[in-house]
């Protein structure tokens, strides 16, 4: 009974039942959702089976009828049944009295079939004129068989397919095949008709493609008078009247239901040859795999069911009615009084949960106090290892500047390069909480320049502007110093000599500014439309003041650079990159304004507030 005056545990029955209610129609609607997806799948699979028998037989029936069409276009063929149609041939074979006639036309016959395996037999015959792959019958055999019904092309068509049947041209053999059967019309002679041409395939050639299936699939190929070409001595009359009666609609899969059958069967047409393809399997194997998979569908919504139950349980905890009282209490909470005074309850939960509330209030002053001592320490920390990055790598350049002077000429210029690198050295290795001002960064810009004519002798000459206060500002010690030392590094490389550098630097009362530009190679609009978009991501993060990982130590110096003003100017900071239209190289532009009420000129480029 006590129990019973639990909200908690009210809220758990009510939740247990809700999950079985809601549980019971999520197995009806993924049941549902299987079986339809199971038609789905099922269809789609027997219709691809289907069409891809049908593609094969269609292959072959039109290579038959390609062969047929070659034979037809031969001129010398065509001479000879011209002359095998007059009067003195009537009763006689032509190519019996012409062996070399012969001889030609089994020549053209073997060459169309020599190359393709799948051809049984080629019979080009007309009266009692008959030339073969083999030895002609007698003339009187001849005239029979050219007889027959099944030899004759309707008048309106020009060829018809012929199902199985026996090959009595070859009295050897006698075995079964198919043909196609195309009227011989000498396209060189007025497209008079001279005879007939019948191409034949193996009847195995079907029983390669439709007889092996997997389990009780079964393949029947109907012609288009229902006769069944393919696989009627496993039908009925009944069963393959059926078959000739369904639609062909595309794969649709149709059930049979009969006396004598139980299935599901694909209709599909095969070309333009009027016969068909069924593909017929029983409706109890077919339902038997679904069947096997609704129990592991079960068995695989037993974690999902107890999935949702834990959630469901989880969210009672705290989804409770009498936590609405509380409402009122919190929203007087003020940041002045972190002390709030709940009222008492009877109810064991709601009592946990204002001392845990409570508790909660109390650590949230010193945990603010600690979130933001552990963002500035974490902010000066990415500060502290930018300018560890851009240190080694003057230190590097400045090296490389004296030994390769040393290495040119052994004169007594080198104490002085060593004497002036020294004072740079000097300036470098002060930690990087010393102040510094803009008129010392000028200064050891002034000094960096001079060490590098060392090298450059008169192919570097520089223009320094300077104005206003410098020493009244404040700056990070070498946070203008890379932009020169790029100049070097990166615009003069790949550029022809003479080098220029111009650097404009002043200060008023609305803020300051430095300007520098070379006539080296310049940034490509690829390489500022890189940059921009690395200057967005930094600035995003500081908008945000999330993802602060991102700001560890680049691969580009103007990217470093653009951080440190960034964090210690913020808004303040205008940064712009582009082509000096003057000197053809790289222009990059600092402005920090102090008063926005006057807004200095902007040129188009790669602005970044």
């Amino acid at each position: 009974m006590k129990a019973l005056r639990s909200v908690q545990w009210r809220m758990y029955l009510a939740a247990l039942a809700g999950c079985l209610v809601t549980g019971g129609f999520a197995v009806l609607i993924c049941f549902a959702f299987l079986q339809r997806q199971w038609r789905a799948d099922e269809q789609r699979f027997y219709s691809e089976k289907a069409a891809a028998v049908a593609q094969q037989i269609d292959s072959l029936l039109s290579e038959l009828n390609a062969v047929a069409i070659q034979l037809q276009s031969s001129a010398a063929l065509q001479r000879m049944f011209v002359e095998a149609g007059s009067p003195e041939y009537e009763q006689e074979n032509y190519f019996v009295y012409h062996i070399d006639d012969r001889k030609e036309a089994q020549g053209i016959i073997w060459m169309f079939a020599a190359a393709r395996p799948q051809i049984a037999g080629i019979h080009i015959f007309s009266g009692s004129s008959y030339v073969g792959m083999r030895d002609a019958p007698p003339s009187a055999v001849i005239r029979e068989l050219a007889g027959r019904e099944e030899f004759r092309v309707p008048a309106d068509e020009v060829f018809k397919w012929l199902g199985p049947h026996q090959d009595e041209w070859d009295t050897l053999q006698q075995r079964q095949v198919i043909s196609v059967i195309r009227r011989f019309d000498a396209t060189d002679y007025s497209f008079a008709p001279v005879g007939i041409i019948e191409v034949q395939a193996r009847y195995s050639l079907l029983e390669e493609i439709c007889g092996v299936r997997e389990g009780t699939e079964r393949v029947y190929i109907l012609a288009s008078d229902g006769t069944v070409v393919y696989g009627g001595t496993a039908l009925t009359t009944q069963q393959a009247r059926t078959l000739a009666d369904l639609p062909e609609t595309d794969g649709q899969l149709h059930r049979l239901q009969g006396e004598d059958i139980d299935a599901q069967a694909v209709k599909t047409a095969i070309g333009t040859t009027g016969w068909s393809v069924v593909l017929l399997d029983d409706v109890n194997t077919s339902r038997q795999s679904f069947l096997r998979a609704i129990p592991a569908t079960f068995i695989a919504a037993i974690p999902v069911f107890l999935l949702i139950l834990t959630v469901a349980a989880l969210a009672v905890r705290r989804v409770v009615k009498p936590i609405l009282q509380l409402t009122a209490e919190v929203e007087a909470i003020s940041p002045n009084e972190l002390r709030p005074r709940f009222s008492p309850t009877d109810l064991r939960e709601l009592d946990t949960l204002q001392q845990a509330f409570t508790r909660l209030l109390e650590c949230t002053e010193e945990a603010n106090q600690k979130v933001l001592l552990a963002q500035q320490t974490e902010l000066n920390l990415r500060i502290g290892a930018l300018q560890a990055q851009i240190n080694p790598h003057y230190l590097f350049n400045s090296l490389s500047a004296i030994s390769a002077v040393g290495t040119e000429e052994n004169s007594e210029r080198v104490p002085m390069m060593c004497y002036q690198l020294g004072e740079l050295f000097r300036y470098v290795s002060q930690d990087e909480n010393t102040p510094t001002t803009l008129a010392d960064e000028m200064a050891h810009i002034e000094r960096y320049i001079t060490f590098m004519k060392w090298r450059y002798e008169d192919n570097l000459s520089s223009h320094i502007l300077q104005s206003g206060p410098l020493e009244q500002i404040s700056i990070a010690r070498l946070s203008l110093q890379p932009l020169v030392e790029n100049c070097f590094t990166h615009g003069f490389k790949g550029a022809f000599p003479p080098y220029t550098i111009r650097i404009d630097c002043g200060c008023s009362e609305t803020g300051w500014h430095f300007c520098i530009a070379d006539s080296g190679c310049g940034f490509s609009q690829e390489q500022i439309e890189l940059i921009s978009r690395e200057i967005f991501k930094v600035d995003d993060v500081l908008r945000t003041r999330q993802g602060y990982e991102q700001l560890k130590s680049q691969n580009m110096a103007i990217l470093n650079l653009y951080i440190r003003l960034k964090l210690q100017y913020g808004q303040k900071l205008w940064f712009e990159i582009l082509r000096d239209e003057e000197l053809g190289g790289a222009l990059v532009k600092i402005v920090v304004e102090y008063d926005r009420k006057e807004e200095l000129p902007r040129d188009t480029g790669g602005d970044h507030r």
